[in-house]
């Protein structure tokens, strides 16, 4: 496989949060790194956060983050054919207190992951839940 990233992604230092656990939770599928067009696979991984928003009620009311890993993947080919909005492949979702807990970026790759591993990639999105993610 070969990871594809962003310009943006790789100069806010996204790459530095979420290569070495992609490389990692790739690796315990089963799957090699090939750099190049050689590679059978090319894998893209986004995120993205909003800007929180209040959830519960009374004294149980907390101010969470929406934070979300996509992982999509594909040949080569078909990945440089799709258009960048039309991602498919399974997003992990989690609500946290903490904006940028780089453990929980962690924790949503490897989820996205293993369920590509046991599922296929979908032929849509689809998104699962991450909230064992969640760190105190």
């Amino acid at each position: 496989y070969v990871i594809q990233m962003t310009g943006p992604q790789v100069s806010s230092g996204l790459a530095s949060h979420l290569l070495q656990p992609l490389t990692a939770a790739l690796g315990r599928a089963g799957l090699v790194p090939r750099g190049g067009p050689d590679a059978e696979y090319a894998v893209i991984v986004d995120t993205s956060s909003d800007v929180g928003a209040w959830y519960g009620t009374g004294s149980a009311r907390r101010w969470l983050y929406t934070r979300e890993v996509l992982i999509d993947m594909g040949s080569q080919a078909a990945m440089e054919k799709r258009p960048y909005g039309a991602r498919r492949g399974v997003a992990s979702r989690l609500r946290t207190p903490d904006e940028d807990r780089t453990d929980e970026y962690a924790c949503l790759v490897d989820l996205a992951v293993a369920d590509i591993a046991a599922h296929g990639v979908p032929k849509r999105r689809r998104t699962i839940d991450g909230a064992a993610c969640a760190r105190p």
